[in-house]
């Protein structure tokens, strides 16, 4: 098992110890609308798995749009509060790094906000793990905060001190990395969100 880091630790105990806090001020209904609905463009039906399922907002949307779902996270926390808003979902208790499915499994991957937690040095760790499990020609949302460099940022969320690990992309430097792990980029864009800016990537498995 791939031990995870000192910085993915403190980050999945920050969304473990105020799970409710965090599922709850991340639970509108419709966020990443746009890209849900470009997602379903591009994979109109299947079997999905998203990783970094938090509270479950986006597993709602995607039911609701006719996907087979299967929902992944590391924060037993946001784990059972994703269970709650979704009764019916499977949801488990997985790390990117060792997906506990066979190879070729699914259509399509929803990776929002979640790959930019891991240390730089491990994300092609994560992405071959993510390409094992999807079909070929299978489709996958990724958006990541744009910047550069990687570092722990604190904040004060809903009255809550959190210290949580980001690891920053530009544009190039991501999908170089996209290209050198096998995935063909067939939608990519800047866009702002929640006041800051973010990088958007529809890929294909090659």
């Amino acid at each position: 098992m791939l031990k995870l880091t000192a910085q993915e630790q403190q980050t999945i105990d920050a969304y473990d110890t105020n799970a409710a806090v965090w599922a709850r001020s991340r639970n509108k209904k419709g966020d990443w609308i746009e890209e849900k609905e470009k997602f379903n463009k591009y994979l109109p039906i299947g079997k999905i798995l998203e990783i970094g399922a938090g509270g479950g907002r986006d597993a709602r949307d995607l039911i609701d749009m006719g996907y087979d779902y299967v929902g992944t996270d590391i924060s037993q926390g946001l784990l059972q509060e994703a269970q709650k808003n979704n009764p019916g979902a499977t949801f488990l208790l997985q790390s990117v790094y060792e997906i506990d499915f066979p190879d070729n499994s699914f259509d399509g991957v929803w990776a929002c906000a979640v790959l930019l937690h891991m240390p730089k040095d491990r994300i092609d760790t994560a992405l071959q793990s993510i390409q094992r499990v999807m079909k070929k020609d299978g489709v996958m949302f990724i958006s990541l905060k744009k910047g550069d460099g990687e570092k722990f940022v604190e904040g004060d969320h809903v009255g809550i001190q959190y210290k949580r690990f980001f690891s920053f992309y530009e544009m190039p430097e991501f999908s170089k990395i996209l290209h050198r792990n096998n995935f063909k980029i067939v939608e990519s864009y800047e866009m702002d969100h929640s006041d800051k800016k973010w990088l958007a990537f529809f890929v294909k498995k090659k």
